[in-house]
């Protein structure tokens, strides 16, 4: 039995989905909110991580059961693997935090926490039913993935799946395991020789130098695809976009910018980060308790189809937008 490459794609694509979802409700909830309270953002990463740790651990259930059952394997339905504790959600957000407070960085840990839970599914009920399990790399899957996948099918045992977790995940990755009940099963183009070899062949003596020697290797490989990668990440990372609806009367007719539009052209024009005071900072602070000096003003633009808005609003520390208000507006066919 071969799990067809459209399948895994399928599988791979749903997980990645439940794990994206994730990830950006958390980063838009830091976004709206701020990280002035670690508690409440603790508590948000938890909810998350359970709801769509869930969901994330249901479809590796759902795959493990249509591989044994088209192996004709004889073993039980699959179980689900516990999500996330609280404690472990903590450390995911504290260790986070320590290393960088962009919104996308946190929601990329919670995301993490997600894409665990359908991994620990998998070598769960590999170990219980005494299968075998390989990771399968995705596309341009990283040389790390690639490193892990060069070991092939190794039977599910304490040695081989120690511990509940599958602790190399990381985030924005769309690998993940598969199991095989005998040797006849497989899933299509995965071909652990072919990144055995890759490795041995890299440059270095040690593990370390090796891995690096391919991460060389795969951004010359796919330098285009990697490069487009970053920029988009960098677009969404620096990009700004309402938190809340504004509403607008032009002539008249009465309408409303809905929430999350794109602002483009953002920039500041008052406040810490500019050479213009900003001078409702002591009241902004007063207002949101924190300090002056965690304030700016920033100017963007919004186009629609048919409107062309200019849009105001201050920022604190945390590039949390406060008291968004439209400038000035004109419509672009006059």
């Amino acid at each position: 039995m071969k799990i067809t490459a459209k399948a895994w794609a399928v599988y791979r694509k749903q997980l990645a989905a439940v794990n994206r979802k994730a990830a950006d409700l958390m980063t838009q909830y830091v976004q709206e909110n701020g990280l002035d309270n670690v508690d409440d953002l603790i508590q948000y990463a938890y909810a998350l991580s359970t709801k769509y740790g869930e969901a994330s651990a249901a479809l590796a259930c759902q795959m493990y059961d249509q591989t044994a059952e088209a192996a004709k394997a004889g073993v039980p339905r699959a179980e689900p693997a516990d999500t996330a504790t609280y404690s472990e959600t903590a450390a995911a957000v504290n260790g986070t935090l320590k290393q960088s407070s962009l919104p996308e960085s946190i929601g990329s840990s919670v995301g993490r926490l997600v894409k665990q839970a359908a991994s620990d599914t998998t070598l769960k009920n590999a170990r219980r039913d005494h299968a075998e399990f390989a990771w399968i790399p995705s596309g341009d899957g990283c040389p790390f993935c690639q490193m892990i996948a060069a070991n092939g099918w190794r039977p599910a045992t304490k040695e081989t799946a120690a511990g509940n977790h599958a602790e190399h995940i990381h985030p924005n990755c769309e690998c993940e395991f598969a199991v095989r009940f005998s040797r006849d099963d497989d899933v299509s183009g995965y071909d652990p020789q072919k990144y055995k070899d890759k490795y041995d062949a890299a440059e270095g003596r040690t593990a370390k130098e090796k891995l690096r020697s391919l991460e060389r290797e795969h951004y010359a490989e796919n330098k285009d695809a990697i490069n487009a990668r970053k920029r988009d990440n960098y677009r969404r990372n620096h990009e700004k976009s309402l938190n809340e609806p504004l509403q607008f009367n032009y002539n008249g007719n009465i309408s409303f910018i809905p929430n999350h539009t794109v602002i483009l052209n953002s920039h500041v024009i008052a406040g810490t980060d500019s050479k213009t005071e900003l001078r409702v900072a002591d009241k902004l602070a007063e207002k949101y308790h924190n300090q002056p000096e965690d304030w700016n003003k920033l100017v963007g633009k919004i186009e629609s189809d048919k409107y062309v808005f200019d849009i105001h609003w201050y920022e604190d520390k945390n590039g949390v937008m406060h008291e968004p208000k439209i400038k000035y507006m004109k419509d672009k066919n006059i």
